[in-house]
C-alpha cells in the first residue's frame, strides 16, 4: 500500500465499530448512533441482544455489518448504523483496502471494541425497542443528529453519468464529514478522479481531506467511493466533477449531488 495512504485508511478502519473499516475520523471517540429517534426506550433485553450486534460489527466485513443491522430495531438508530457502516466497508471494499477485525470485549454495562493498536471505543446506555437493540452512546456521546441516510434519488447528467450519496456521517472527535458516493457511468465510461467539493448548509464550500474513488468508470458499469470533508456539518451537498473517458468528443461537467 501506498505509505501516503496508511494513515487515511487507518483512520477509516477506525472509526466506524471503533476499530473495523468504516466511517474515518473518529479514533478514540468513535461514534455510532443514527439520526432517527428511537421508539421508547423498553426495559433492557438480554445481553446476547447486545453481545450479537457487536461481535459481527467487530468482524469488520459488509455483509456481517448487514448483519447487525438485521439484528436491529427497524427503523432505529442502531439501524440505520450499522447499514451506514456496511456501506462504508462496501466502498473501501471496492478500491481495494480491507480492514483488520476488532478485539470484542462485552462487560457488565457496556462493550469495547479495540483495534489492532489498541485504539478503543466503548458502546454503552444501551436502548431497546420490543428487546430489539435501538440506540446507544459511543465513547458517552450522542451522534443522533450527525448521521444522515441517503435520499435514495440518483443526480444524472444527461446520458453521461450520475452519482448518489449514499449516506453520510459527521465524526465526533474533529467534526469531519463523511460520505460514501455512488459513481454510475451510463453510455460512456468516465473518470471521477477531481478533487471532491462539499457546500455544507450555511453555503460554506471546502475540499476534501481525503478521498477514494474510482479513476475509471467504464460504461453501464458503477462503483461506490468514500469521501472524508474537514469540519463540515452533514445536510449540504457535493459538487462532483468528471469527464468521460474514451473516443467520442469530450465532455467534463461538475454535478451538484444532494445529501437530503
Amino acid at each position: 500500500m501506498n505509505k501516503l495512504l496508511i494513515a487515511p485508511i487507518a483512520a477509516v478502519a477506525l472509526a466506524i465499530s471503533g476499530c473495523g473499516a468504516a466511517p474515518a475520523s473518529d479514533q478514540t471517540t468513535n461514534t455510532s448512533e443514527s439520526k432517527n429517534p428511537v421508539a421508547e426506550a423498553q426495559a433492557p433485553a438480554p445481553s446476547s441482544a447486545v453481545d450479537e450486534y457487536f461481535e459481527a460489527f467487530s468482524v469488520d466485513t459488509p455483509s456481517q455489518f448487514e448483519y447487525a443491522a438485521s439484528l436491529a430495531a427497524p427503523g432505529s438508530i442502531a439501524e440505520e448504523y450499522a447499514s451506514y457502516s456496511a456501506l462504508v466497508s462496501s466502498a473501501l471494499s471496492d478500491n481495494g483496502y480491507s480492514s483488520s477485525p476488532s478485539n470484542f470485549s462485552p462487560r457488565e454495562s457496556d462493550v469495547e471494541l479495540c483495534d489492532q493498536d489498541d485504539v478503543c471505543t466503548i458502546f454503552a446506555d444501551f436502548e431497546f425497542d420490543d428487546e430489539k437493540l435501538a440506540s446507544y452512546t459511543v465513547n458517552g456521546l450522542s451522534i443522533d443528529d450527525r448521521l444522515l441516510p441517503g435520499r435514495g434519488e440518483t443526480t444524472k447528467f444527461e446520458d453521461v453519468a450520475g452519482f448518489e450519496i449514499l449516506g453520510s456521517y459527521q465524526a465526533t472527535s474533529n467534526d469531519a464529514l463523511q460520505a460514501v458516493i455512488r459513481f454510475e457511468a451510463y453510455e460512456r465510461p468516465i473518470s471521477a478522479s477531481y478533487v471532491i467539493t462539499y457546500r455544507d448548509p450555511t453555503g460554506r464550500q471546502v475540499d476534501e481531506e481525503f478521498s477514494l474513488k474510482p479513476s475509471l468508470v467504464a460504461s453501464d458499469s458503477n462503483q461506490l467511493g468514500y469521501a472524508i470533508i474537514p469540519n463540515a456539518e452533514v445536510g449540504g451537498e457535493f459538487l462532483l466533477k468528471f469527464a468521460t473517458d474514451d473516443d467520442e468528443p469530450l465532455v467534463v461537467e461538475t454535478v451538484t449531488v444532494p445529501t437530503k
